[in-house]
């Protein structure tokens, strides 16, 4: 027995000293197709190393651990070519495309290299293992992020170019949907690919989440936009004070806010395929930063561009009330960003919505107090044959528009729609118990009509007037079944007789 024990550690060692001339040749050319084969063989490495390392056979150990880290890399360059498989930059028709789109955003498995995303999960699981992975999520996330922003910046060029007449597409909702197809797919095909290969390699390479056929969140989609036809045309010879007079450039903007979502929904589903769960909201905060910081300077640019506009109360309100639009639209998004980041399990602190449009809401309140010294610093006269200020005009006409944007929250829509309700039961009962009754003196009935008038009907006029100039409902009709002129009505008819 001690002679067969000898002969076997002896054939041990012998095959640790032989490791260095058997894979030298596998390891520096590369996983190529056999990325598990290739994993396998770097982990012989590893024990080899680790052997030589409490014998303390020096020279041995330096030799395998430079081959093991020629292995390490050609594994980090495997990955850099997975991933960039996966980050060219979406052109801006396409962008536009899918900012219109009524379908799931959702990855297409049936257009993508799902075994590549399965192959750099198992890159990154070994990573994972061997404490190495930090690397390989700062790669991924860059380039990921640099795909997100070149994107953006082309579109931002793109619209530069092209005047695009836009209808708001704001989103107001998430439609959930089950990715269930996705999965399936997924599961499918790499367990017929690679499992067979990764069940060899024992506790190393572990069934990773991808292929245990569970589904990934719900995703995100926008609601069907309703564009107006585009009426394309070269604004390259625009002076910047005529370009930023009007509210071309906060449409584009709105535009970039829309498509920076569908990139963020897309880099969400895509770390379904490439991460396990406890990765994916470090990775994806990180692969946000650059696409992120590019939104942030443009919102600078396109607001400090605003403010030094001449004339905001007359000539340069279209772009001041592009502002606003701008806020109206995170306001209108704020449940789709809430349930994103619910999702992703991202912390306040890196809730991107709020410190987007905080610029717009600092520009707004700059841009109001610069219209405030317009009015006060006004020194024009009353034009010839006018009885009107210009001033006086313009002041006028900028409130008005003003209104527009008067945006309520659901409480006090709530709040208004419940009022309405009220006064119109109050309505109906006066109306019904009106005829049970019958006052025979004319004189008497005379004065009911006049007190009544005087004590419900102006009250009901100012009610009536300040609570209706905002389009709070859906159905008006439900709601103002009485105006002034008909409650008028009412109460004659409830002195005719």
């Amino acid at each position: 027995m001690n002679g067969k024990s000898n002969n076997s550690f002896t054939a041990s060692v012998f095959c640790y000293y032989k490791i260095y001339n058997d894979l030298h040749l596998i390891i520096n050319s590369g996983p190529n197709d056999d990325l598990v084969g290739y994993i396998v063989k770097l982990d012989r490495l590893n024990d080899a190393i680790i052997y030589f390392k409490r014998t303390a056979v020096i020279d041995e150990q330096k030799r395998l651990t430079q081959l093991y880290d020629v292995g390490r890399q050609k594994l980090i360059e495997a990955s850099d070519e997975v991933i960039m498989r996966h980050t060219n930059p979406i052109l801006p028709n396409e962008l536009l495309e899918l900012c219109r789109s009524t379908s799931s955003l959702s990855i297409d498995t049936d257009s993508m290299q799902v075994p590549d995303l399965g192959s750099f999960r198992i890159i990154f699981d070994w990573f994972n293992e061997h404490g190495f992975q930090q690397g390989l999520i700062n790669s991924y996330a860059s380039k990921r992020g640099t795909l997100s922003r070149n994107s953006l910046k082309s579109l931002a060029e793109h619209l530069q170019r092209n005047c695009a007449r836009r209808a708001s597409v704001s989103m107001t909702c998430i439609r959930s949907h089950t990715s269930s197809r996705r999965a399936s797919y997924c599961s499918e095909l790499l367990r017929g690919k690679i499992k067979t290969k990764i069940d060899g390699i024992g506790r190393r390479l572990t069934l990773s989440p991808l292929l245990d056929g569970r589904r990934p969140s719900l995703k995100n989609t926008l609601l069907p936009p309703e564009m107006d036809t585009y009426n394309d045309h070269n604004v390259d010879n625009l002076s910047s004070s005529v370009r930023f007079s009007s509210d071309r450039e906060t449409n584009n903007y709105k535009f970039l806010l829309d498509a920076f979502v569908v990139l963020l929904l897309h880099d969400s589903d895509l770390l379904f395929y490439t991460f396990s769960n406890e990765f994916n909201s470090l990775i994806f905060i990180k692969s946000i930063e650059l696409p992120l910081a590019y939104m942030h300077d443009e919102a600078q640019q396109l607001c400090k561009a605003i403010e030094r506009l001449p004339s905001k109360i007359d000539s340069g309100k279209v772009a001041f009330f592009g502002l606003l639009s701008i806020i109206r639209w995170f306001h209108k998004s704020k449940p789709v960003f809430t349930k994103f980041y619910d999702e992703n399990d991202l912390a306040p602190e890196h809730q991107f919505g709020s410190a987007l449009s905080a610029v717009f809401e600092h520009s707004i309140i700059e841009c109001l107090r610069m219209i405030l010294e317009e009015v006060r610093n006004d020194s024009s006269d009353i034009n010839q044959g006018s009885h009107i200020h210009p001033l006086a005009l313009h002041v006028l006409s900028f409130m008005e528009g003003l209104l527009d944007y008067e945006d309520l929250s659901e409480s006090d829509r709530n709040q208004l729609k419940t009022s309405f309700s009220t006064v119109n039961g109050a309505i109906d009962t006066l109306r019904q118990q009106n005829q049970e009754y019958i006052i025979d003196d004319i004189q008497i009935r005379d004065h009911l009509r006049s007190e009544s008038k005087k004590l419900v009907l102006d009250m009901f006029k100012t009610y009536y007037t300040k609570f209706t100039q905002n389009n709070f409902f859906s159905k008006s009709e439900k709601y103002l079944r009485y105006n002034p002129l008909t409650l008028e009505s009412v109460i004659d008819g409830f002195f005719e007789h």
